[in-house]
């Protein structure tokens, strides 16, 4: 049995698989296994892939396609191995990426994953960023890092990852259902449970594709929409299975009171980390301080912690529900207080909602109907 089995999910990437796939034979550590399956590319992507693997490959194609989760979950279940990395058939491995991870797992038995800093390539190849800043990560203890997911967002490279498996199988694979950042919150779930360390080189080149061909990568309109929806599931189940004192180790620094320690006062702490908006995706957090009070507010000793250690009543959190605005009804009644009630302001407000106070179409427009002020 390989000491590595390598997940290789491809899907339509003809100019790109054979580049991929040479990285991962250029390795300077051999001992491993290739996991290949193809999602029914309809390009010569599967055509390369028969081509170049020459030794240690394990081949699949599906007959139609079944989406990314699907996919990388059949390399998954059939990987054999100790460790199991991953490689996307659009980015590529320098030759000691496989050494050095391995050599850093087998000297630290307590680390459970180890990733690396990585350069981006573009469609051609090209080096955009040498040694991109995002991943360009210092070590953490796993409560640190579960602080600076909350605060700063996703900065590991996936396809920098070599994990051991008994990690998968104790936190569980990445979500089946999610498109954008399945691969963020496996890594939630892995630092709760296992330290982790980054290699402080560069030993992946990792794809971003912005003309043409896109990625999941991409910064697509869709892509984007669809990763924010995705962010509010993974908030909503962030603080899953944490215990006080790892909630305490990784935000205590950030506790209105520093001095919190029992569970009812880590509990406002909870309310008043969400309500701070300090998540990185900005407006998100409120909603769920909201939620999150209203689970909490009736159960025994809560209400008094609020009151005598934050002096912070149930009427401080009504005035916080009314400005938790989901429908920006706010700023509508501040659009309606400033252009009136008449049928001609309505008019008017109508043509701002849809062209944009500041559009010059909505100038031209204004102007037609005889309107002197915009």
């Amino acid at each position: 049995m390989a000491r590595v089995s390598i997940m290789f999910p491809s899907y339509n990437h003809e100019p790109y698989v054979r580049e991929a796939l040479e990285s991962i034979y250029a390795q300077t550590f051999t001992d491993f296994e290739i996991v290949v399956s193809d999602d029914a590319s309809p390009d010569r992507t599967y055509d390369i892939i028969q081509e170049v693997c020459r030794e240690k490959a394990k081949l699949h194609r599906f007959e139609k396609n079944v989406g990314a989760s699907v996919n990388g979950r059949y390399c998954y279940d059939h990987c054999d191995s100790e460790f199991i990395a991953l490689l996307n058939s659009d980015d590529v491995w320098e030759k000691r990426h496989l050494e050095k991870a391995v050599e850093y797992l087998d000297a630290h038995p307590e680390c459970g994953a180890v990733f690396s800093w990585c350069s981006l390539i573009d469609e051609n190849s090209k080096v955009i960023d040498n040694n991109a800043e995002v991943f360009r990560q210092k070590n953490r203890t796993k409560e640190e890092w579960f602080q600076h997911f909350f605060t700063y967002g996703n900065c590991l490279a996936h396809p920098s990852m070599v994990i051991r498996k008994s990690v998968y199988e104790d936190v569980g694979f990445y979500s089946m259902s999610m498109r954008q950042i399945p691969d963020f919150e496996e890594w939630i779930r892995v630092i709760k449970k296992y330290e982790i360390y980054v290699i402080p080189e560069t030993l992946v080149k990792h794809r971003r594709c912005n003309i043409g061909m896109t990625n999941t990568s991409s910064p697509t309109v869709t892509n984007s929409i669809r990763d924010i929806n995705e962010h509010y599931y993974m908030l909503e189940h962030y603080f899953d299975g944490v215990s006080d004192e790892y909630f305490k180790k990784a935000f205590g620094s950030m506790f209105v009171n520093k001095d919190a320690s029992t569970h009812e006062e880590l509990l406002c702490e909870r309310f008043f980390l969400l309500k701070s908006n300090v998540f990185h995706l900005k407006d998100v957090s409120p909603i769920f301080a909201f939620m999150f009070f209203n689970e909490i507010y009736a159960l025994p000793g809560v209400k008094e912690t609020f009151d005598e250690k934050y002096n912070f009543s149930i009427a401080d959190f009504h005035r916080f529900g009314s400005e938790v605005d989901l429908y920006g009804l706010n700023k509508t009644a501040e659009q309606q207080q400033a252009y009136g009630n008449t049928k001609r302001d309505r008019l008017r407000y109508l043509a701002w909602g849809i062209l944009g106070k500041d559009s010059n179409l909505y100038r031209r427009v204004m102007s037609f109907f005889g309107f002197s002020r915009f």
